[in-house]
């Protein structure tokens, strides 16, 4: 999902109501939880309960599979243990 949201938007993207300042949005915060994943760094309980796909909506993606993606990730950071 990073590698997609660090390229350029899609007209897929678009339709699914994606803007330029959502995909930077929910990027940031990807990449943040990734770089504390990948410093073994344990994520706090607001991180392990973070709805990235609310986030998305609320930032007007209604569709897509990035949305989907977002929701699935959401689902695994909720099973991590500290």
């Amino acid at each position: 999902m990073i590698a997609r949201l660090s390229k350029a938007l899609l007209p897929s993207d678009v339709r699914d109501g994606w803007s330029e300042e959502a995909r930077k949005a929910i990027l940031e915060v990807l990449e943040k939880l990734r770089a504390r994943l990948l410093n073994d760094e344990p994520l706090t309980a607001a991180e392990k309960e973070l709805s990235i796909s609310r986030g998305m909506d609320s930032w007007g993606v209604v569709n897509g599979d990035l949305l989907e993606e977002g929701a699935e990730i959401s689902n695994q950071l909720r099973e991590l243990k500290s």
